[in-house]
């Protein structure tokens, strides 16, 4: 075969090679057979069955607490025989917070070092270990305890996952509203646990109970089999340095070919913000240099804290306790005024979702807890005022300024405590600071769980409510002057808004981030120049 022939062979062999990688460039990739916004509402439901879980367990719990078989079982915490054993009452009901304590902070060096999809699986096995054991304990305060945390665990797992993921693999324009809808789900799972704890109230066995609790693990199971299929942050793989493959998320995200320009911006801004980060502040939550970590992850910290601190557990963990013990109400219309109360804290999740990205997150988060504040302090006075009468009319309007207090905190803290705190974190620490943030939630949850029957019980109950009255009175200011707006932004543009805020004058976010345009691929060499001048 002359020269010529084989030439003209090689040509032909590199023509079809090309043709075929072409092809291949074209393709849109797919994860689970979905792509673009199919594959984004794929994660984002499966997502939000893990905050289910956490609303369930809010809503179940204090029920049970008073749920005749429940307390038949465990006759040392029921609240009717044993009123002053506040403090086990107070540990049982927290023990599921102190579990996601621990595994909240674990996240901090395994949230990067298995990836975000490996812990959520994780999480939902340790949450079905946990279920199967709860509904299984028998008599033993302790095991029940160790039941709690265990599943626990497993749930901090997947709190301080979850908005991290759906952050990273969501689009600026809607990355509140999809966290928000997560969000939904805590409230939804809050209205499944007095729905279903109703519905077995009238069984006066141990079904009234264990089957409510083994109720759980339905949730966790119908995750399993597709959790694993999900696409791992791309950011994340951008930081392991795995680009190709954090070219295929994004193409499947945006329903495009791995070479569209979309993809290439995406990879360029994210190159741009980790080399920005680890030229100046590296990996250190605490360091406030260039990219101000520690100012973004005291305001992570303090919007987990705040989360808690409002007083949310009087009115979902100790709902049916507060209505049926301190009210005089009858169990059953306990119980009715609380489904109706999950209910109601539902749909003002809903109205979250359509405005987050409408009006943004500042002023649902003042607004919101100014009703809060007014909501507690209400209370406090009518309690006051009627402190000598036991009526029905004291006790609905009792009931009813607890529906209005869920309303205010469904529209700003419940969701928006999951989503900001991964917004503002930086790339390199995200993880960290959000596993970070997470864990300080659940402690405060611990520890308002544990200290709300001793203040019951040795307080007079409108001085509790006061208290909490004032907490909200004061968190105010601090959303006011120090939490930047993130709304429409992308997480790499809030590593730009940091960067030009003055490192002792952390206040200037706020108003870098009301006038700074929204900025694309490229300005990182653009902010690097101004601060350098």
């Amino acid at each position: 075969m002359d020269d010529s022939k084989l030439r003209s062979i090689e040509i032909l062999n590199v023509s079809e090679s090309s043709m075929s990688m072409n092809e291949f460039d074209l393709q849109v990739p797919t994860y689970l057979g979905l792509k673009g916004e199919r594959l984004n509402f794929a994660i984002t439901s499966i997502c939000s069955v893990g905050f289910l879980l956490f609303g369930y367990d809010q809503g179940l719990m204090g029920s049970l607490l008073t749920q005749p078989g429940f307390c038949e079982t465990f006759p040392i915490i029921d609240p009717g025989t044993n009123a002053t054993n506040s403090i086990l009452q107070g540990l049982t009901v927290a023990s599921y917070g102190i579990g996601c304590v621990v595994s909240s902070l674990s996240t901090i060096y395994l949230g990067d070092k298995l990836g975000r999809v490996k812990l959520m699986f994780l999480g939902v096995i340790i949450i079905i270990i946990g279920g199967i054991l709860q509904s299984t304990a028998v008599e033993s305060i302790t095991f029940l305890i160790i039941a709690r945390f265990i599943t626990g665990l497993g749930n901090g797992l997947n709190t301080a996952t979850v908005p991290l993921y759906q952050s990273e693999t969501s689009k600026a324009h809607n990355r509140g509203m999809l966290i928000c809808y997560e969000g939904g789900f805590i409230a939804l799972g809050v209205c499944f646990g007095y729905w279903i704890d109703f519905a077995f109230y009238f069984s006066k066995n141990q079904t009234s109970w264990r089957i409510p609790i083994a109720f759980q693990c339905i949730f966790p199971l119908m995750m399993c089999p597709y959790i694993l299929k999900l696409p791992e942050s791309p950011r994340l793989l951008m930081r392991r340095g795995n680009f190709h493959e954090a070219r295929r998320v994004f193409a499947a995200l945006y329903q495009v070919p791995i070479n569209d320009q979309i993809v290439d911006e995406q990879i360029r801004d994210i190159e741009e913000a980790l080399e920005f980060e680890n030229k100046t502040s590296g990996n250190s939550f605490f360091s406030q240099g260039e990219t101000k970590n520690f100012q973004r992850t005291c305001l992570a910290l303090f919007c987990q804290f705040m989360q808690q601190i409002c007083g949310i557990h009087l009115t979902t963990y100790y709902a049916g306790t507060f209505l049926e013990t301190h009210l005089g109400l009858s169990p059953l219309i306990s119980r009715v005024i609380s489904g109706f109360n999950g209910t109601e804290y539902f749909f003002a999740l809903v109205a979250t979702i359509l405005l987050v990205e409408k009006i943004g997150r500042r002023p649902l988060f003042i607004g919101g807890v100014l009703g809060q504040a007014a909501v507690m302090a209400s209370i406090s006075v009518t309690m006051h005022l009627t402190n000598y009468e036991n009526s029905l009319i004291k006790a609905y309007a009792l009931a009813f300024l607890l529906f209005i207090f869920n309303t205010c905190y469904g529209l700003s803290l419940l969701s928006l405590c999951w989503l900001y705190p991964p917004e503002i974190s930086p790339l390199n620490c995200r993880a960290g600071i959000t596993g970070l943030s997470t864990a300080v939630n659940w402690l405060t949850s611990a520890m308002v769980a544990v200290s709300v029957p001793i203040m019951f019980e040795r307080f007079q109950y409108y001085y509790t409510f006061a208290i909490f009255a004032a907490i909200n009175f004061l968190m105010i200011p601090v959303l006011y002057v120090l939490y930047p707006e993130t709304k429409g932004r992308s997480l790499e543009e809030m590593d730009i808004i940091f960067a030009m805020t003055s490192r002792w004058q952390p206040w200037e976010a706020v108003s870098i981030a009301g006038a700074l345009p929204k900025i694309h691929a490229g300005d990182f060499d653009d902010i690097e120049s101004q601060l350098s001048e």
